[in-house]
């Protein structure tokens, strides 16, 4: 198995607990795990630098067919200045690996920009208001299609972030902002800012078709970013039966199949609105769950045994 983890090749080791959970049950149930970075694999599928995380053991220059059989996206980095050459890696896996990928290459491909959000909306998903802009906007512009008339009550987000990054309060945009980010986003979502987000963010995992387990994730302050990175409490939560009939709703309505996806949804006034679908990377927030070998060995049992 090669086990896709943002900057293995700069830092040696495999840091994260969830990783090192993943890694360890997949390693239990008899597999041999490889770890690589995407943005170390070649037009050729040939891998710069790989790492067995657990014996320390590296190679370098290997065929990613030669290697493993099944490849799992966990961390892919920020994507902001990367997204084209993500996608490019992608279009390249598929066409080239022999192997088995999770998630779904054609999911990953079209859930790697939040253009998905305005694809639910327009199912009559219980989306947060979106409305979707190109990189060129300006900010008269963005001002002009405000939910509101309060600058502090919109927020934009970029069509090809990742990890939180360029999230914005309306309010505290510049035109300078927008120039700088041009070339360095596909494009941006215009929202309404829910502050019922600093009550906790559900995410739920969907493995295989099935419920694996939820989790709630609160922010830190103010902050309504609920990004893994910016959160102060992540805990283990019995996910409500809307929320699961969303996330079931999804996987039947997504214009492709998802082997595994996590759902984010908070609770507004008008019932649960959906956060986001992450369908590149889903993480299981083993360290947060009372058994930390489920998610894993549901995708074992799901979609490869």
């Amino acid at each position: 198995m090669l086990y896709f983890v943002n900057k293995v090749s700069q830092k040696k080791k495999v840091e994260h607990p969830d990783s090192i959970s993943t890694i360890n049950c997949f390693v239990g149930l008899g597999y041999k795990v490889y770890c690589a970075d995407w943005f170390d694999v070649s037009d050729g599928l040939i891998i710069s630098y790989i790492l067995d995380p657990v014996t320390g053991q590296e190679f370098k220059d290997m065929g990613m067919n030669e290697i493993s059989d099944i490849a799992l996206y966990r961390s892919i980095g920020s994507v902001e200045l990367r997204i084209f050459d993500f996608q490019r890696h992608l279009i390249n896996v598929k066409e080239k690996y022999s192997g088995i990928v999770i998630n779904n290459i054609e999911a990953m491909l079209f859930g790697v920009r939040k253009d998905y959000l305005l694809f639910l909306q327009n199912n009559n998903f219980p989306v947060i208001p979106s409305k979707g802009f190109s990189r060129h906007a300006s900010l008269e512009e963005l001002k002009d299609q405000m939910f509101n008339e309060n600058e502090e009550e919109n927020i934009i987000k970029p069509i090809t972030g990742e990890c939180g990054n360029s999230f914005y309060i309306l309010k505290d945009l510049t035109n300078e902002i927008l120039d700088y980010k041009r070339n360095k986003v596909g494009g941006w979502i215009l929202q309404p800012l829910l502050k019922e987000v600093l009550d906790g963010e559900i995410s739920l995992i969907m493995i295989g078709g099935e419920v694996s387990h939820a989790v709630r994730k609160k922010p830190s302050g103010s902050d309504f970013r609920v990004n893994d990175r910016w959160v102060d409490l992540i805990y283990q939560i019995n996910p409500p039966e809307e929320v699961i009939g969303l996330a079931k709703e999804i996987y039947d309505k997504w214009p492709f199949r998802l082997l595994t996806f996590r759902l984010d949804a908070i609770l507004s006034s008008e019932g649960y609105k959906i956060m986001e679908v992450e369908t590149v990377n889903p993480g299981f927030y083993q360290s947060h769950i009372k058994d930390s070998k489920l998610p894993i060995l549901l995708l074992n049992q799901k979609l490869l045994a």
